[in-house]
């Protein structure tokens, strides 16, 4: 999201391509595809790290998939996926549920 470019400069993508991170981008192989629908099958994934995210600051994310024959299309959200994540402050020492 734009008016959240400036603090996601620090980010890590982790695949199968790049088990120990990368800084530009996630991959996903193209054995993985087309989809299968069968036991074996194992869904493709890219896990993002956030290393700085800030705290008490609502940011919006949008990833998008980037291969031949995937259109991007923002109105109608073809090609991406959009969501949001809050980082709060928790004291990990205080837990009212701890048991003492």
């Amino acid at each position: 999201h734009p008016a959240d470019d400036d603090i996601l400069t620090n980010v890590t993508y982790y695949s199968l391509n790049y088990p120990v991170g990368s800084s530009k981008f996630g991959v996903i192989p193209n054995y993985f595809f087309p989809f299968r629908n069968a036991k074996d099958h194992v869904q493709p994934f890219v896990l993002v790290q956030f290393n700085k995210l800030p705290l008490n600051r609502l940011v919006s994310i949008t990833c998008r998939a980037w291969a031949p024959g995937i259109e991007h299309n923002a109105r109608r959200m073809r090609g991406m996926v959009n969501f949001q994540l809050y980082r709060a402050y928790t004291d990990m020492k205080s837990n009212d549920n701890d048991v003492h």
